[in-house]
């Protein structure tokens, strides 16, 4: 943070699960635990804006990668059911919003949660 600081520039972009939301289940409780932990942000992190250093958080619902088609024992065509726009979301749907947060075309968004999903 002071090397951004000091450069007068900064952008730190974490993602957490849309199944923190949720509160996740008993046998993913590490993994949804330290997602929620991501959407909180210090105090601290608000004197960081006027050295225009963002910091944000996106929030990603269900993506269509090749992790999530690989899991044994997940329904995904049940999953994408659950979701109102009936499809998962794509990468490159993910990466504009995180691009965007992550450069200078972001002059005032910090401090947030982004939600990319389909209504979940």
């Amino acid at each position: 943070m002071p090397f951004m600081q000091s450069k007068n520039y900064g952008r730190f972009l974490s993602f957490s699960s849309i199944g923190s939301k949720y509160g996740g289940s008993c046998f993913n409780f590490s993994y949804t635990s330290s997602k929620k932990c991501l959407e909180h942000f210090p105090r601290a992190f608000k004197e960081l804006a006027a050295s225009n250093v963002f910091i944000n958080n996106i929030i990603t619902g269900a993506t269509d990668t090749e992790f999530l088609k690989s899991k044994k024992n997940f329904d995904l065509d049940g999953r994408t059911s659950l979701i109102p726009t009936k499809r998962l979301a794509e990468p490159s749907e993910i990466a504009v919003i995180a691009f965007n947060l992550c450069s200078k075309i972001n002059t005032y968004q910090t401090l947030s949660n982004t939600t990319i999903a389909g209504g979940e």
